[in-house]
């Protein structure tokens, strides 16, 4: 029963279980809250699945593709503006845009999705269907499992404590760091022709290498 509790809990059940903190520092309160969130993260991710999940991230045979919730859509942006960068066939779905990428999904795609309690209904039913279609599906979840989990093919989970009432994204932002970094490490000289083509580009459009326009 506590479990499924903590599966199902809103920012406002979490506010009952703060003591009166008025006078703590949020600084000195939050920083010790997130190590730990890091730490636990990390260590408990098995190896060989995180590196299942960069090798289909760095594959670019592969159409890519990744989206998430109301909060987590942030992350999945974050992991599409660098892979896009490092490789190509790399697309943010937003939610108006589920329906049409279903249509035209294969087997050989990949689909990185964030659902974090308290789970969107539209984002498991999007997943699944994905799934079906034959869409090697990358889930970033917290340690209590989104459905998704079930037609999921490799599963990352990651702490979400915070010392607020509301889940913090801090782990999630990290593991999508980790699987950049793997993602560099595993296309090597591979990814640098294109990484250059972008700073051209980028600098045809008028800014310099400070970011000023000029």
């Amino acid at each position: 029963i506590e479990e499924i509790q903590e599966r199902t809990a809103s920012p406002l059940a979490h506010y009952g279980r703060r003591e009166n903190r008025a006078h703590t520092n949020a600084l000195d309160e939050t920083l010790p809250v997130l190590i730990e969130s890091l730490n636990s993260s990390f260590s408990s991710i098995d190896r060989s699945t995180f590196d299942n999940a960069v090798d289909l991230l760095a594959d670019g045979r592969m159409r890519c593709a990744a989206t998430g919730g109301r909060f987590s859509g942030a992350i999945t942006r974050t992991l599409v503006q660098h892979l896009e960068v490092l490789r190509p066939g790399v697309v943010f779905i937003d939610s108006s845009d589920w329906v049409s990428y279903l249509m035209d999904a294969r087997k050989g795609d990949v689909l990185t999705v964030v659902d974090v309690r308290r789970y969107q209904r539209s984002t498991v039913e999007f997943a699944r269907e994905a799934a079906h279609r034959g869409v090697s599906l990358i889930l970033i979840t917290d340690p209590w499992l989104s459905p998704i989990a079930m037609d999921a093919h490799i599963v990352l989970p990651v702490s979400v404590h915070s010392a607020s009432p509301f889940d913090s994204q801090v782990a999630a932002f990290a593991l999508v760091e980790a699987l950049i970094t793997g993602v560099v490490n595993a296309l090597g000289d591979r990814a640098i022709a294109r990484v250059s083509d972008y700073d051209t580009l980028w600098a045809a459009k008028g800014f310099t290498e400070s970011g000023i326009v000029d």
